[in-house]
């Protein structure tokens, strides 16, 4: 999570900038989650079930800067898309292999495989220390963790927004 924080940072990524989600539940999606809300980041949770479209007008509608792609499946759509995506800096496939899938394809977000984010966010860590433990402690209860999409049966999706004192709650409750 700390690799992944200090990535981010390095890239420019600061508290309330959104970053989104396309993939099942696996741990890959926790070190993700942890290293964005770390540094005060937004969770944009994506079902990965949602059309091209309802994807884009997600991505668009909360600003995400990037995007945690789970399989080759999901990452044909975002290429598809992500052109339509303005404020997409980074596509992050967490699977093998993901030039087999990008041969030939002109995206203007950078591509970066999870493996390769975390590696370069390493090299990071001792520069960014200080800074993280900054950055954990001014989390507050009241601040933006995730928004979460509905599912637009009423109209247009809506960001739900959840702070971080709702996803404790949550904790206690259980």
């Amino acid at each position: 999570a700390d690799a992944i924080s200090c990535y981010f940072l390095e890239m420019g990524i600061r508290k309330g900038d959104r970053l989104a989600l396309l993939i099942e539940n696996c741990p890959d999606y926790i070190y993700y989650d942890q290293g964005l809300q770390q540094i005060g980041a937004v969770n944009v949770s994506i079902y990965p079930t949602l059309s091209e479209s309802e994807i884009e007008y997600i991505l668009n509608d909360s600003n995400a800067r990037t995007i945690l792609i789970g399989n080759h499946f999901l990452f044909r759509k975002i290429l598809k898309i992500a052109n339509n995506c303005p404020d997409l800096q980074r596509i992050i496939p967490v699977f093998d292999d993901l030039e087999k899938y990008s041969q030939n394809i002109s995206v203007n977000a950078g591509i970066i495989s999870f493996k390769q984010l975390i590696a370069e966010g390493r090299k990071k860590i001792s520069h960014y220390q200080n800074k993280l433990d900054e950055l954990r402690d001014a989390i507050l209860p009241s601040d933006l963790s995730s928004l979460i999409y509905t599912s637009g049966t009423t109209g247009i999706p809506k960001g739900v927004m959840l702070t971080h004192s709702n996803f404790v709650e949550n904790v206690k409750v259980c």
